[in-house]
């Protein structure tokens, strides 16, 4: 709520959404109340995604329970709850500094998208959007965010359109994309397999059968193991990772580095 003079009287804003804003003013030594209503120009209108997205129920907000809005950022996300982010779409200004961080968090937690550019900005143009990654610069309407068909996917997807050259093996010839996740995402994905699965894995590599008994122990270890070996594979040259007999890559495959790796680690911790 702030406040501003209307007639040489105290006005309050008493609640605003990207449709309107209400006033209401008080005059004390008149005993005045009214309320009023005005369009308030957003910079952009945002629809609520309909894309399809999996999050963790730990995530998500108790069914028919109240509850605080920002206790559960992931779940109300702007994107798709944009009536309570009219902050975020407000200004233009308040638009691209979220964009701008928004990205790069996105390309660490997507297994689609490459890892986050070295240089990520945004600004806005007129009715346009700026969005540079790297080298690369994409010109995108308002009407593009707007949409509810909208995912930050798409940004990348465009990119891959405006940058012919990068080719699939272009693409494989770097680290995996899933090489740059934070390890507690490898924990997440560990944990969603059987312990049998997790038991045959632990055991492959040395695991004593003490500890594959607990599921969570089995999943301790194999993250150790897996942390360990990503921070050799990182500074392994290409020659000296293709002549690993662990990195045979089947017939048929491109013979690139990310496919080098892809084998090396599936040889070591089997096809689940």
């Amino acid at each position: 709520m702030f406040s501003v003079m209307l007639l040489n009287h105290p006005v309050f804003v008493h609640y605003y959404s990207h449709k309107f804003v209400r006033l209401r003013c008080r005059c004390d030594s008149h005993n005045l109340n009214f309320f009023c209503q005005f369009n308030m120009t957003m910079f952009l209108r945002k629809d609520p995604s309909t894309h399809v997205r999996v999050i963790d129920v730990d995530d998500c907000p108790p069914h028919d329970v109240e509850h605080e809005i920002p206790s559960y950022p992931v779940y109300y996300d702007p994107l798709y709850y944009p009536k309570y982010h009219d902050a975020v779409f407000a200004t233009s200004d308040s638009f691209c500094a979220w964009l701008q961080t928004t990205l790069p968090s996105h390309c660490r937690s997507c297994f689609v998208c490459p890892p986050p550019p070295a240089t990520t900005s945004v600004e806005a143009a007129s009715s346009d959007v700026i969005v540079r990654l790297g080298h690369e610069t994409l010109l995108l309407p308002k009407s593009h965010f707007e949409a509810s068909t909208y995912s930050h996917c798409s940004i990348f997807k465009q990119m891959a359109i405006l940058a012919p050259h990068i080719s699939l093996v272009s693409v494989l010839s770097r680290d995996p994309v899933w090489l740059a996740h934070p390890l507690s995402t490898h924990a997440e994905n560990l944990s969603a397999l059987s312990a049998p699965v997790l038991r045959v894995a632990a055991e492959a590599i040395g695991c004593p059968r003490s500890i594959t008994r607990v599921k969570d122990r089995s999943v301790q270890f194999l993250l150790q193991d897996f942390a360990q070996r990503l921070s050799e594979i990182r500074v392994v040259p290409d020659d000296l990772l293709s002549r690993r007999q662990s990195a045979t890559v089947p017939p048929g495959c491109l013979k690139t580095r990310a496919t080098f790796i892809a084998a090396d680690i599936q040889s070591v911790y089997g096809d689940q």
